[in-house]
């Protein structure tokens, strides 16, 4: 059962997401990009929605011969689960800035070209069945705030998001990933931060409270986690919901968890 926050999560992006205008190509960069990515995830075989509520089917044979199709203010013809940016004018170019494809069917590999994608966001790929690793691709990806990649099959260490100090939601959880939490995940402001039902092991790191002001909710459940829960549990002004069972965690729980946020 996916957890609420998530759509809290989906609901902000909604929210700050604008359309760009009919006139306005989505960049060569980009299209090639998506192109990419739709092939090695299987693209032919998603689970498209209605095209009236949620628009179109992405057609490259269309897009590369009219770029302005993807980011269309026209509904039915605007691409399902793409968002373009605010400054798209009349002689400008778009660039992606959301993709939200939950629940599509989505086979096969992230494709490293989302790495190409600079101006993105948000990427939601929750609950698909998306296997291998995750690609080295947010070294260009320096403007992303939410990503979400729960309910897959995805393996491998945990990703490198040292270039995204912007990120403030983290949704990685059911998938089969290991290795240790990373100290340089740190340099961001995270909000909700979700990597439960994995196999990371090793203990949490120091620098975590870092994110004493601004981190809502913590789920590092069903893990191989080590150690004990840290007293500076207690500066977490901001946090509302702690979820670290089943770990190998020992040590009594710190009575500074009663100055958490209620």
């Amino acid at each position: 059962m996916i957890n609420p926050m998530y759509a809290i999560c989906g609901l902000i992006v909604l929210i700050k997401i604008t359309i760009c205008n009919s006139l306005a190509e989505l960049s060569s960069n980009d299209l090639d990009a998506l192109n990419d990515f739709y092939v090695a995830g299987g693209g032919d075989g998603w689970a498209w929605r209605n095209v009236t509520e949620y628009g179109a089917q992405w057609n490259f044979s269309a897009a590369y011969i009219d770029p302005r199709i993807p980011c269309s203010n026209i509904s039915s013809i605007q691409w399902q689960g793409l968002s373009c940016n605010y400054g798209c004018q009349s002689s400008d170019s778009c660039e992606v800035t959301a993709i939200q494809l939950y629940s599509y069917n989505i086979v096969g590999t992230l494709s490293s070209s989302l790495g190409n994608l600079e101006a993105l966001t948000y990427l939601d790929f929750v609950d698909n069945s998306l296997t291998g690793t995750i690609p080295k691709i947010f070294h260009n990806l320096t403007v992303l705030e939410e990503l979400l990649l729960s309910k897959n099959k995805l393996s491998g260490q945990f990703p490198d998001l040292s270039p995204c100090p912007r990120l403030t939601a983290l949704v990685i959880s059911e998938n089969s990933l290991t290795g240790t939490i990373p100290s340089n995940i740190f340099v961001s402001k995270m909000r909700f931060f979700y990597i439960g039902f994995n196999q990371f092991s090793g203990t949490l790191p120091e620098q975590w409270s870092l994110w004493n002001e601004s981190l809502y909710v913590l789920s590092i459940s069903f893990n191989k986690l080590t150690g004990t829960l840290p007293t500076i549990i207690g500066i977490f002004s901001q946090m509302n919901t702690l979820n670290v069972q089943s770990n190998m965690m020992h040590g009594a729980i710190p009575s500074e968890i009663g100055s958490m946020a209620k």
